[in-house]
């Protein structure tokens, strides 16, 4: 039977696929048709030639290179990691633009070139650069708690701010409440829907270098909606409100640092390349850095 369901996919596949909206046509039992979101869903039958049609919202594909204007979801990533996520490009009251995603994405001291794509997906040295990191906050080691991973990077390659791939422009920040329907564009699992488990979670995370394991505090747990690869992408709503920042995760949960997290964090780093980036929330905001975030200036 396997055989002639992909006999099907065979026939169907050019007629498809030169559809808008069908991403995809694939076999495994049923016959299962990708569509970028459910509004092309009306399109697909629920039978075809005898099987039953499973419909699956996958988003749109693209090919893991270069893409110009920088928006959040692409691949990125500094030489010392694989690959991760841009969050997408803010906005600083002066004008200028740079890129967000995690710490652990944006790896090294300042100065430290990010390429997209990532050096994992083909990325190289100087072709591939679009920035350089300029300031993070420090996943400090156990018994700290930590609230972020995030950093920001000064970029040299032109972006589109407050824009995530196919997901569109930022609308601004959301408070996280449990059973909140989300949506994310990541590297790895591109377009994603979950929902939020928990909104305050204190969490134990593996993986982070020089240390056994770090502790993250008044985190938010969705269903499984990333993969590795995926750090680093913004959990917005339906409604293009920002939530936070996925960071971790396995195959039952994704873990977000808050959006409002993020924000206390971003008030306290100094954007300016090579300058020490200041860890305390008290510190004096700099001139130039007041940062609007989520369409919303940090005051």
């Amino acid at each position: 039977m396997s055989v002639e369901s992909h006999e099907v996919v065979n026939i169907l596949s050019q007629k498809f696929l030169m559809q808008p909206g069908i991403v995809g046509v694939g076999s495994g039992g049923s016959i299962r048709v990708y569509v970028e979101d459910w509004s092309y869903a009306y399109m697909v039958p629920e039978t075809i030639l005898g099987y039953d049609v499973e419909v699956k919202v996958i988003g749109r594909l693209y090919t893991l290179q270069r893409v110009r204007p920088l928006v959040g979801g692409i691949s990125v990533g500094s030489p010392k990691i694989g690959a991760g996520t841009l969050s997408y490009a803010i906005v600083l009251a002066d004008g200028r633009i740079m890129l967000l995603s995690n710490r652990h994405v944006f790896y090294g001291p300042p100065g430290t070139p990010i390429l997209n794509p990532a050096p994992l997906d083909g990325g190289r040295i100087p072709d591939d650069v679009v920035g350089y990191i300029d300031g993070y906050i420090e996943i400090k080691p156990p018994p700290s708690l930590n609230k972020v991973d995030v950093a920001l990077a000064t970029p040299t390659a032109p972006a589109s701010p407050n824009e995530i791939m196919e997901i569109g422009k930022i609308n601004g920040i959301a408070t996280p409440t449990v059973g909140m329907n989300l949506k994310k564009y990541g590297r790895s699992t591109g377009l994603t829907y979950g929902s939020i488990i928990d909104d305050h979670v204190s969490v134990k995370v593996y993986g982070y270098e020089g240390m056994e394991y770090a502790l993250f505090e008044d985190c938010i747990v969705t269903t499984a909606m990333a993969k590795g690869g995926d750090s680093g992408s913004t959990l917005v709503t339906l409604d293009n409100m920002i939530v936070g920042l996925i960071f971790a995760g396995n195959d039952n949960v994704t873990v977000a640092c808050k959006a409002t997290n993020i924000q206390e964090a971003l008030r306290s780093l100094t954007i300016q390349r090579g300058i020490p980036v200041n860890l305390m929330g008290l510190a004096p905001l700099l001139v130039g850095s007041i940062i609007y975030f989520g369409g919303k200036i940090l005051k």
